[in-house]
């Protein structure tokens, strides 16, 4: 599976059970919990949605920790000369 698929699956199954978390605190304080098939595909594909908007910054910041240790290696490198 691609990272995209991959970061998808795990944020929409996060949101799954982070929904069963919270309902299932609910029921254990008096409340009550229900969801229909619809509502859970699409608490799921919110889910997968902010997994994938978390997996860009990710890999953009990645992106940028690279850029900058080469700048800091290069001042690094040039400090010791003196």
């Amino acid at each position: 599976m691609s990272d995209k698929g991959e970061a998808f699956v795990k944020g929409g199954c996060g949101c799954l059970i982070a929904f069963i978390v919270i309902g299932l605190s609910c029921v254990l304080i008096g409340g009550h919990m229900h969801i229909d098939i619809f509502g859970a595909i699409l608490l799921f594909a919110i889910g997968g949605v902010i997994g994938l908007i978390v997996l860009a910054i990710y890999n953009k910041g990645k992106q940028d920790a690279g850029k900058n240790d080469d700048w800091d290696n290069n001042n690094y490198n040039n400090s010791q000369k003196d």
